[in-house]
């Protein structure tokens, strides 16, 4: 299982393992399917 951390893009990580959507979600995190997720890191969609 690869390593999530906070610079990778929120496309890679959902590409990495699709089951981290429902994991984002709950988290608040609803940029899984803005736009916005094809260049924004982790860190950058906390903020």
């Amino acid at each position: 299982m690869a390593k999530i951390t906070k610079d990778m893009i929120i496309k890679d990580i959902i590409n990495v393992n699709m089951g981290c959507i429902p994991i984002l979600l709950n988290e608040g995190m609803h940029c899984v399917g803005c736009p916005a997720s094809q260049g924004e890191t982790l860190e950058e969609a906390c903020i």
